[in-house]
């Protein structure tokens, strides 16, 4: 029973980063449309792209903090601490992983 709820937090989990990356590569082709020549001259590519990715990432901890609450309270109250614990380093693993690969691109 347990390791079922701990599957479907991760896959829950699993979904919701291929959903936030999906709408990431949307809203970013949206926001290059948008931009005009007259911004585009004033700064340069680098320092958009810093900011971008920055409030990307701001965004994505958001957006995170609000659907962790919604899963914790789905879930976790029929887990045990190990298991809650297990959850969350998995979870930290990623988010690492997630900071690492962005950091590499700036």
């Amino acid at each position: 029973m347990r390791q079922e709820i701990y599957e479907e937090f991760m896959f829950l989990y699993k979904e919701w980063n291929k959903k936030w990356k999906q709408d990431q590569l949307l809203r970013h082709e949206e926001w290059e449309q948008r931009r005009s020549y007259a911004d585009r001259g004033i700064t340069s590519f680098e320092e958009n792209l810093k900011r971008r990715i920055n409030w990307e990432r701001q965004k994505k901890q958001r957006e995170w903090n609000t659907y962790k609450i919604v899963i914790e309270k789905r879930l976790f109250p029929n887990m045990s601490n190990e298991e809650k614990k297990l959850a969350y380093k998995d979870i930290a693993k990623r988010r690492k992983r997630d900071r690492d690969i962005s950091l590499t691109i700036i």
